[in-house]
């Protein structure tokens, strides 16, 4: 049996070639490419890094108060007093930050009241903290805050009589920019290990897990830090709490995992 033409091509041939290149479609999606790679087998791999960093900023916490007939002068000499104050700290390479003004006041108690003696019903204290760098010399910056008016000492400044009279830490380190350096050094760490782990950038992928822990001192003794990563972002939960008590570097050590898949291709 003869079959129709269609131009120079046979309608039984043009058949033939759609059912060709159906099977070359299937046998393609079956068959691996060339050259494609393929995944066989993926880790888990943990690395770490410590780096140690040490605070930059020394900071003196108290306060100044004052006791008047009248609110508008106690005001005005607690005023006068953080003038001076402001002058010397930023002779000494420092910076002054106000903290909040607490104001009270009391009525007379007789047993308390002396033959000539003017009653003083209004009473201020200003808070405050100092910072200067960590070189300075301590005990030269709080004999002349302490000639200059600061009264009150610590970091719980009170209304209370008593809190000037109990004993209360005077000074704390800190660091600055502590973010952003712990961001650097997260980045150096995450191409060291990775360059090493993973020579092909490809085979691996980054994992979620990453944590930053460190251990300081305090007054109340040795306390511990840590510090999540979720992917790029850090979660900076209690890192306002770290405030030494010593100017010593702090060792952080980030732990971190890493996915790394062997992959092969057929040639």
């Amino acid at each position: 049996m003869r079959s129709r033409t269609l131009g120079h091509v046979s309608v039984s041939r043009f058949a033939n070639a759609k059912l060709s290149f159906f099977a070359m479609l299937v046998l393609a999606a079956v068959s691996p490419q060339w050259g494609q790679a393929s995944e066989l087998e993926r880790h888990q791999l943990v690395y770490s890094c410590q780096e140690q960093i040490a605070p930059d900023q020394l900071v003196i916490m108290g306060g100044t108060s004052a006791q008047s007939i009248s609110p508008a002068q106690a005001g005005a000499q607690i005023d006068a007093r953080i003038n001076n104050i402001r002058a010397l700290v930023t002779a000494k390479r420092g910076s002054l930050v106000l903290l909040d003004r607490l104001r009270a006041a009391r009525n007379p108690d007789p047993s308390e009241r002396k033959a000539g003696d003017e009653f003083l019903p209004f009473l201020q204290i200003q808070r405050f903290e100092a910072v200067f760098p960590t070189n300075s010399n301590i005990d030269q910056l709080l004999e002349s805050l302490f000639k200059l008016g600061m009264d009150r000492y610590g970091k719980s400044v009170r209304i209370d009589e008593y809190s000037a009279r109990n004993f209360s830490s005077l000074t704390r380190y800190r660091f600055s920019a502590l973010r952003s350096k712990l961001e650097a050094f997260v980045a150096r760490c995450r191409a060291t290990k990775l360059k090493a782990i993973c020579p092909h950038a490809n085979a691996c992928r980054q994992s979620g897990y990453a944590t930053i822990t460190a251990r300081y001192l305090t007054e109340e003794g040795p306390r511990d830090l840590a510090l999540n990563l979720t992917g790029d972002a850090m979660l900076m939960r209690s890192m306002e709490t770290l405030e030494p008590s010593s100017a010593e570097a702090i060792t952080f050590e980030l732990q971190g995992s890493v996915s790394r898949s062997y992959v092969s291709a057929e040639q």
